[in-house]
């Protein structure tokens, strides 16, 4: 009765601004079950997953107007922001971080999905700058490991940067796996490490027909103890540049832009719901595979998906996201033609604690690097 009153006193543009509001908070709600409703149940919940930040935002705007215009309702999208509080602590931190000054007992980890560093720029296979900027890179940081994305396996070309990788880093130990067993030509993924590698394994599944590496992994064996460091890239949206450019000169009253947008918006929607349910599949297969680990474990790579998604929840729950103890800077890691999120990670389970987490300021890359300094608890 109260709400009926009170929409009663409201203008109609108020009315509306309500009816606007009780729209975004129920959009906001559907954006919360992204994360724990797989895609291979209900995959239209994923693209909600990925409007979850817009949509906190929204909701948040509404509260100054409501406490100007009319108090009482400005409950409503408090209310409605209040279960989605923690889903906001992945993107942005309000407690101090960790730092510390001493990180030389700690085990310095790096993430970077290097995009075949940037090969499509190349002139030629020898004495590239983009190649260099990587490595001058690697050898500034001189991590205890290393773990790598899309990394360049081209014969010769692969054998070169490999062993420059490891002379520049300081990184002699390594296990490297193509995504495609098929391919002559094809990029890889990877660990390097300053310790010893003592046994190292990946797994695969099935993508269009072909088997894909998603995975792969290292025990290494540090001064006091054995740990298994994964390197992770779950599968890819595979988005073209057409299917971001298509809207950069927008014509809505000509027919044949119609059919290209609905044409292109189809094949969008289409590559984010493949991609979507082969990430729940993958989690899963990773999820297990974490948990048979006689190791404390650390995992780093590419998630291909967003702090509110599926897949990042199911790993959240089973390991710490490094990044909620970071020290500032960005709070996303890709930069490419999609719009930007942080979807490159570092975890790690309760035998460690994590300091000093960055994303560091690369662009050499269409991704940056995450860095972490993580030490094992007494």
């Amino acid at each position: 009765m109260n709400t009926i009153k009170t929409s009663k006193k409201l203008s109609l543009f108020n009315r509306l601004v309500l009816l606007g509001n009780l729209l975004a908070a129920m959009a906001l709600l559907l954006s919360y079950s992204a994360s724990w409703i797989s895609p291979e149940r209900f995959w239209p919940l994923a693209f909600m997953g990925l409007l979850f930040p817009p949509l906190a935002l929204l909701n948040m705007a509404f509260i100054p107007y409501w406490i100007l215009v009319k108090k009482p309702l400005a409950l409503l999208p408090i209310l409605i922001l209040l279960p989605g509080a923690q889903l906001m602590t992945r993107y942005v931190r309000w407690n101090s971080p960790v730092e510390d000054s001493n990180t030389k007992t700690y085990l310095k980890v790096i993430s970077y999905n290097v995009s075949a560093y940037e090969r499509r720029e190349w002139k030629d296979d020898h004495h590239n700058p983009f190649t260099h900027h990587f490595l001058s890179f690697f050898h500034n940081e001189q991590p205890d490991i290393l773990c790598i994305q899309e990394h360049l396996a081209y014969d010769s070309v692969e054998r070169q940067i490999r062993q420059m990788i490891i002379d520049t880093a300081g990184t002699p130990h390594y296990y490297l796996k193509k995504y495609y067993n098929t391919f002559k030509k094809s990029q890889g993924i990877g660990i390097f490490s300053r310790y010893p590698i003592v046994r190292h394994g990946f797994e695969q599944a099935d993508y269009q027909g072909r088997e894909r590496t998603f995975f792969v992994y290292a025990d290494i064996k540090l001064p006091r103890d054995t740990i298994r460091v994964y390197s992770i890239h779950l599968q890819s949206n595979n988005l073209s540049e057409e299917e971001f450019l298509f809207t950069a000169s927008p014509n809505f009253g000509d027919k044949d832009y119609q059919s290209r947008v609905k044409a292109k918006t189809m094949s969008l929607t289409r590559k984010l719901k493949y991609a979507f349910q082969r990430r729940s599949r993958q989690i899963h297969i990773l999820e297990s595979h974490i948990r048979e680990s006689p190791y404390p474990v650390v995992v780093a790579g590419d998630l291909n998906d967003t702090p509110s998604s599926y897949a990042y929840s199911r790993m959240n729950a089973l390991l710490t996201d490094s990044y909620r103890k970071r020290s500032g800077g960005k709070i996303y890691t890709y930069q490419g033609n999609f719009p930007s999120f942080r979807i490159d990670y570092i975890f790690h389970d309760h035998h460690f604690r994590a300091a000093n987490t960055e994303i560091v300021k690369q662009k050499y890359s269409d991704h940056y690097p995450v860095r972490t300094h993580l030490k094992q608890k007494e």
